[in-house]
């Protein structure tokens, strides 16, 4: 009978992997996926009505010798019910035996390794002026994000955290406190702090609502659009270039159909750039579009770091299969 590892969001919580850490881990797994070491089926998905969806993410991890799959659910109005919006498991099995190894809450480690995707993004990508950045939400991605920037942005001095209202933004500037280590600067005026940025980022249950207009965005300026970039149709076709983590999934019937206007050409891939192959930033003054989907090796590296360190300091509770 196999023996299980299982770890509870909590446990992941307690192994306290870091920002910087999982930024480490998740720049390999980009270059090593570059380099054709990652093996990473187009992900599959059911969905129930009212644009919600479940994904089953699978991947093979060649230098760490770790495989792995996802299932992660996208349910954007559990904030109606006070339940988070995204739910996931992550399962490792033994590369070698097929044996399962561990199974552990997935909504921690997709939050970190989805933040320290838009950080690499943005080492490629923004502008070396960068100063100011703007998070449009306050969920646990807005959180995961406002840790993990400053630590691959050192450049950046204030994060404006925008709210569906002034209280939302005011409330999670005041738990995450000086945590981030920059100013966070609350605001319900999403135009305004997206002008005054460098850098955008959204990451809110808005998935069929466009956030952002063209003219909001200034020369130079970044935008990061994880809460699916089809949305936004007066932006997608109007910036100067795009980057993506993984262009294989633009490419599916289902990825397609979340953009009524067709997917803008990619220019370029965030591995590939990492590998100079090609490059990120061309100019100063070119407005940047980057859409990550997610790639599961950088969520099956993340995973197999945070199984072992919960072997080596006992955490976790074993189970029979």
């Amino acid at each position: 009978m196999a023996k299980v590892l299982c770890l509870s969001e909590r446990d992941v919580e307690v192994i306290g992997l870091g920002p910087a850490e999982c930024i480490d881990l998740v720049r390999k797994s980009v270059q090593w996926q570059a380099q054709g070491l990652v093996e990473v089926p187009a992900k599959i998905g059911v969905h129930p009505p009212k644009g919600r969806h479940i994904n089953a993410m699978p991947a093979f991890v060649s230098p760490t010798h770790a495989a792995g799959v996802k299932w992660v659910a996208d349910f954007p109005q559990n904030h109606t019910l006070g339940l988070p919006t995204i739910h996931g498991i992550i399962a490792l099995s033994d590369a070698d035996t097929g044996a399962p190894l561990c199974v552990m809450g997935g909504s921690r480690v997709t939050a970190m390794r989805t933040a320290a995707m838009t950080a690499i993004s943005l080492q490629v990508c923004a502008s070396p002026e960068l100063q100011f950045g703007t998070i449009v939400g306050t969920g646990i991605e807005a959180w995961s994000h406002s840790l993990t920037l400053p630590k691959a942005l050192p450049m950046l001095k204030a994060l404006r955290i925008v709210g569906r209202d002034l209280q939302a933004a005011v409330s999670f500037c005041q738990k995450l406190g000086s945590a981030a280590g920059v100013e966070l600067i609350p605001s319900a005026d999403r135009e305004e702090a997206v002008r005054q940025s460098q850098v955008v980022v959204t990451v809110t249950n808005a998935i069929s609502q466009p956030l952002l207009a063209p003219d909001w965005i200034s020369a130079g300026s970044t935008v990061v659009v994880l809460d699916n970039p089809g949305k936004e149709t007066s932006l997608l076709h109007s910036l100067d270039r795009v980057v993506v983590d993984d262009r294989r999934p633009f490419a599916t019937e289902e990825v397609r159909r979340r953009f009524p206007n067709g997917v803008p050409h990619i220019d370029a891939e965030v591995g590939e750039v990492l590998a100079s192959r090609l490059p990120g930033r061309t100019n100063a003054s070119e407005r940047i579009l980057v859409m990550n989907l997610g790639s599961a090796g950088s969520d099956v590296v993340v995973a197999s770091e945070v199984c072992a360190r919960a072997r080596k300091m006992g955490i976790g509770t074993t189970v029979e299969l």
